[in-house]
């Protein structure tokens, strides 16, 4: 049973019940190339709560990589638990095949928040680029210094860190998704693959040169990732691999005075170090990344005033709060006026006497 902050066990506590919970199926939040994400209801008297439910596509279910994969990023669940990281509160098998329960959040991946800010005509603070920068950084952080319950350091590099996988909830807070293609690295440093896993405009070059990886790989995602936030363009576009690894693995960065007169030097430097073709002059790690975040976003903020992710998210972009909430009501609303036979989800979880908290299942299905 592993629910603590970096592996840490949690002892499953005396008189714990098995039960099965049941769900509404309301709809489906995020279709990717192997699994799809829908929102579900947990109703129960007066106590309603909304959750993603992850699964594979169907015509995947009886792929034993792809199984395997998902399986994997189950048992990593049980492991990484931090408030930047999108928690999976349940995990198990059911007729469909394997899901991954987890929280939902309000809010925008960083993608559909580019598009809004895009569409506006505008460009994101640099103190809102830095903060949901830094937050993402932290998860990463604890995935990156993940252990198990023995001890052992299991090095787990996300390897597809993209707009896509970093969520801004309205709430303010910042979360790192999807773990599927992690990698758990072990003591060795060795990762060997013969094909390439993630986004290819946001891999590292040792990524597309199939080289060993450590956690720079993630942090040189993330410094695409920055420069995206910041200039609302993507870095190394293209729609075929080749041309997008030539730009990778040869063309430099551009300047970001380019885009952003108001950036200081200090950001500038912190992007190139973020993104440089050689790991060994890249930033070192993930807590690297939000040290040197921090002076800059001091500096920044001393300046032009404070302005957090949360103020900015349910101010400047109150109608698109506004909508989305409007649309998940209106989608819970036609998925309780159905049949019941047609939106009953059951799934088994194991409950505390108490009733307030969610067990992981210390054996991953």
């Amino acid at each position: 049973m592993l629910t603590g902050v970096t592996g840490t066990p949690r002892p499953e506590a005396p008189g714990t019940i098995h039960s099965a919970a049941r769900y509404l199926w309301v709809q489906t939040l995020a279709k990717g190339g192997l699994g799809v994400v829908n929102l579900v209801l947990r109703r129960e008297g007066r106590f309603e709560r909304p959750y993603a439910l992850k699964r594979l596509l169907p015509q995947l279910s009886d792929d034993e990589e792809v199984r395997e994969m998902f399986l994997e990023e189950a048992r990593l669940a049980g492991l990484l638990s931090h408030p930047n990281v999108v928690g999976v509160l349940d995990v198990g098998e059911d007729a469909e095949g394997p899901f991954l329960l987890m929280e939902y959040v309000e809010g925008l991946s960083v993608s559909e928040l580019l598009r809004h800010v895009v569409a506006a005509d505008d460009l994101l603070p640099i103190g809102v680029a830095l903060r949901i920068v830094d937050q993402a950084a932290r998860g990463l952080r604890a995935a990156h210094e993940l252990v198990t319950q023995d001890g052992r350091e299991l090095t787990l590099i996300h390897r597809d860190v993209s707009p896509q996988n970093i969520l801004v909830g309205f709430d303010g807070v910042v979360r790192v998704v999807d773990f599927g293609i992690a990698k758990a690295i072990g003591g060795d440093g060795q990762s060997s693959t013969h094909a390439l896993k993630g986004k290819h405009g946001y891999m590292s070059p040792e990524q597309l040169r199939f080289e060993r990886l450590d956690a720079r790989t993630d942090v040189y995602a993330l410094g695409v990732v920055l420069f995206e936030l910041l200039t609302g363009r993507r870095l190394y576009p293209g729609r075929k691999l080749d041309e997008v690894a030539r730009r990778v693995l040869h063309e430099p960065p551009p300047d970001l005075a380019m885009f952003r007169g108001d950036a200081p030097p200090a950001l500038e430097a912190l992007l190139f170090a973020m993104l440089a073709k050689d790991r060994e002059r890249r930033v070192a790690s993930a807590a690297a990344v939000s040290a040197l975040i921090a002076p800059i976003l001091a500096d920044v903020e001393a300046s032009e005033g404070t302005l957090d992710v949360r103020s900015y998210m349910t101010e400047q972009l109150a109608e698109v709060c506004a909508q989305l909430r409007a649309e998940r009501q209106a989608a819970i609303d036609r998925a309780i006026r159905r049949p019941e036979e047609e939106t009953d989800l059951e799934i088994a979880v194991e409950v505390e006497p108490r009733g307030t908290r969610w067990r992981l299942p210390a054996a991953v299905v």
